[in-house]
C-alpha cells in the first residue's frame, strides 16, 4: 500500500475555516500553554522513547537472547504509550506525509499489516526495500508500531537462524523509521527552521496555518472530541463486535482490540483519557466560566479513569465472556457521556462548533 491522501473516513477531521463573532478571553495564552506544557513535552517523550527502541533493537539483533527481547519489549511499550499520549492531535506536522498512519496503522480491518509484513519477509530482495529512503515511501502497513508489535510478539526471534536475521533486519528498519518520524515531528514543532509553535500565536497577517486564536482552539477541541469517538467507536466497540450505528454486529473478538498481542489495549485507553484530561485542565477549564460544567467534566473524567484503573489489564482477552463484555460496555457508556458533555455543553461554552468527521454517526 503506497502513500496516498487519507479518505474522509480516516481519523482526520474535515479541514474548515470558521469565523467567530465572540472570542473567548485569552485564547492565545491558553493555546500556547497547551503547546508548551502538553504537546511539545509529549513529542519530546515520543522522540526519546523511539530512539531508545532503535538502540535496544540494534543491541538485540547483534546478539539475540531472551533477556535482550525483554529489553526490546520494554522499549516498545514505552514508545507505544508515548505515542498514545499524543495520538489525539490531528493537526500540524503529524498530518503531513501520513506520519500518523506510518507510526501506527490501526484499526487494520483487512489485515494489511500481516499481509504486507509477510510479503516483505518472503521477498529475497527484501534488503533493497529496507533502504531508509525506499522504506519510508513504501507500504504504510509495515512502517510503524503495529508491524513492530507483530514481529516481537507474533514471531519467534531468539536464536541465530537465517529467518530470525531477516526478521531482525525488518525490526531494525521499523524502529529506525519510527525514530526518524518522531525526531522529525519534534524538530518541526520547535526546531530553528520555521517551527510550528510560532504559528500558535497568530499575527495580524502572515500566518500560514491559522486566521485566529479561535481557529487554533477549534483544532484542539475537535482533536479532543474525535479521540473520544475513537475510544468509544473503535477501541471499545470493535473488540465487542460492534461499530457505527447501522453496521452489523459481529461476535466479540479480542484480536480486534488495539495492541492485543502486547496486552496494552487498556493501558492505551487509560493513557488517551489521561492526556485528554490534561488538555481539558490546561486548555479549556480556565476559559469555562460555568462552575457546574467544570464540575461535570471533572466528575466524568474521574469516574472513567477510576473504572479503568480498577479493571484487569487483560480484560480484552476475555471479551467473549459476558461479564467482561458488560464491563467494557459500561466503560463505553462513560466515554459516551463524556463525549456528550463536550458536544452539548463545552463546545457551546467555548463558542467553538464541532466539525463533521468520518467517525460521526455511532
Amino acid at each position: 500500500m503506497k502513500l496516498k491522501k487519507p479518505s474522509l473516513v480516516s481519523l482526520i477531521t474535515v479541514p474548515f475555516l470558521l469565523f467567530f463573532s465572540a472570542q473567548p478571553l485569552h485564547a492565545e495564552k491558553w493555546n500556547l500553554k497547551v503547546a508548551d506544557e502538553l504537546l511539545i513535552p509529549a513529542y519530546k517523550d515520543l522522540s526519546r522513547s523511539a530512539t531508545e527502541l532503535s538502540a535496544k533493537t540494534l543491541r538485540f539483533c547483534g546478539a539475540p537472547s531472551d533477556d535482550g527481547m525483554i529489553h526490546v519489549k520494554t522499549a516498545y511499550k514505552q514508545a507505544f504509550l508515548n505515542w498514545e499520549k499524543i495520538q489525539y492531535i490531528r493537526f500540524g506536522p503529524i498530518q503531513t506525509l501520513m506520519r500518523d498512519f506510518r507510526i501506527q496503522m490501526w484499526p487494520d480491518k483487512k489485515g494489511k499489516v500481516g499481509k504486507h509484513l509477510n510479503k516483505l519477509l518472503a521477498d529475497d530482495d527484501y534488503k533493497a526495500k529496507l533502504a531508509p529512503d525506499k522504506f519510508a515511501l513504501g507500504s504504510v502497513a509495515v512502517q510503524g508500531l503495529s508491524a513492530f508489535e507483530r514481529l516481537i510478539y507474533g514471531y519467534k526471534l531468539a536464536g541465530d537462524v537465517p529467518q530470525n536475521k531477516r526478521q531482525c533486519d525488518v525490526m531494525q528498519s521499523i524502529a529506525n523509521n519510527i525514530e526518524a518520524i518522531s525526531t522529525g515531528l519534534l524538530d518541526e514543532w520547535v526546531g530553528e527552521d520555521d517551527p510550528y509553535r510560532q504559528y500558535l500565536i497568530p499575527p495580524p497577517e502572515g500566518n500560514l496555518y491559522f486566521e485566529s486564536d479561535q481557529e487554533i482552539s477549534s483544532k484542539l477541541l475537535n482533536s479532543f472530541y474525535t479521540e473520544l469517538l475513537v475510544i468509544g467507536t473503535q477501541k471499545l466497540s470493535l473488540p465487542l463486535g460492534e461499530g457505527k450505528a447501522g453496521q452489523k454486529k459481529t461476535k466479540p473478538n479480542p484480536k480486534r482490540a488495539e495492541a492485543w498481542r502486547s496486552q496494552l489495549s487498556l493501558a492505551a485507553i487509560q493513557t488517551n483519557v489521561e492526556s485528554l484530561f490534561s488538555l481539558y485542565k490546561i486548555g479549556f477549564e480556565p476559559r469555562v466560566k460555568e462552575d457546574s460544567l467544570n464540575e461535570a467534566m471533572y466528575q466524568a473524567f474521574e469516574s472513567l479513569l477510576g473504572m479503568i484503573k480498577q479493571t484487569d489489564q487483560s480484560i480484552f482477552s476475555k471479551v467473549k465472556d459476558a461479564s467482561a463484555s458488560e464491563h467494557l460496555l459500561e466503560m463505553r457508556m462513560k466515554v459516551t457521556g463524556l463525549r456528550g458533555l463536550v458536544s452539548n455543553r463545552l463546545s457551546k461554552a467555548l463558542n467553538i462548533p464541532l466539525a463533521f468527521n468520518g467517525l460521526d454517526g455511532d
